[in-house]
């Protein structure tokens, strides 16, 4: 495959891989076979080489099953080769694609998805005891999740902090619904004292500039970017050592329950 192909392919298999966390061994190929069935009711944005990559995004988002297929190809060469692509339009209408199914994934699939998976188990406790007690993942691999859940549910980016988790906890391999779980740290009970804590260990970076009360009778626009430079600074901060902590408990009793279960069974043999 000449180089520029190799490129194209490999920038089109990420961002394919962002959208819809399935691998693609070759997102550009136009040897294909499609479902017209099951995409009759479909209705699709690209006419041109973004199409290619805006199909099988839609089609996996709505469960069309995607295989692939090895096949041999020939590239003539170059004076007798003919093409239709042109880099500079045709590049920028894929990224403007990439980037609008890359909003749309974070922002509502994964999401979406995360819910679905969810609402399959009856309750929270049987949803934990498959993922927390999962023998095929490692201790290391759950305790991060929930710890990185925990920082995904502190970090400062309220309203966006369970899609970026998700989308994060999809590139890194994590495990998905511990991460969104452990995310729920941030719900309507815990932000009072998520929010003081973050302004209280936010003093120690702003140092002189502190200010001690969020609200006031007088409030000034010098006083509302300090309280914002104070909360954001704490937040980070917070959500960095509860995400450690968590890390830390959770891979803790993990092993220590681990440890107890086989000599529950070393004894009863």
């Amino acid at each position: 495959m000449p180089g520029k192909n190799t490129f194209a392919n490999k920038f089109s298999n990420f961002w394919f891989y962002v959208d819809t966390g399935i691998k693609a061994p070759d997102t550009q190929s136009g040897y294909r076979l499609y479902p017209l069935y099951l995409m009759k009711d479909m209705r699709f944005y690209g006419r041109k080489y973004e199409f290619e990559v805006e199909v099988l995004v839609r089609c996996a988002w709505k469960g069309i099953k995607i295989s692939w297929i090895p096949v041999n190809i020939y590239y003539p060469p170059p004076p007798e080769r003919i093409s239709h692509f042109r880099p500079g339009p045709d590049f920028s209408r894929i990224s403007v694609l990439n980037t609008i199914l890359f909003l749309i994934a974070v922002l509502y699939i994964k999401p979406r998805d995360a819910m679905i998976h969810i609402s399959k188990f009856k309750n929270v406790k049987e949803l934990l005891r498959r993922h927390l007690y999962n023998k095929e993942e490692s201790n290391m691999k759950k305790s991060l999740s929930v710890g990185f859940g925990v920082f995904m549910g502190i970090v400062p980016i309220w309203g966006f902090q369970m899609a970026v988790a998700l989308l994060l906890a999809a590139i890194f391999k994590l495990n998905k619904a511990l991460t969104i779980i452990a995310s729920n740290i941030s719900i309507p009970p815990m932000i009072p004292l998520i929010v003081f804590l973050s302004f209280l260990l936010g003093r120690i970076w702003v140092g002189k500039n502190a200010v001690y009360m969020m609200f006031s009778r007088h409030i000034t626009p010098e006083a509302i970017k300090l309280n914002i430079e104070q909360y954001v600074y704490g937040s980070i901060t917070l959500a960095v050592i509860a995400g450690l902590v968590a890390w830390m408990v959770t891979y803790g009793a993990l092993e220590f329950s681990g440890k107890v279960k086989r000599k529950i069974e070393g004894t009863g043999k």
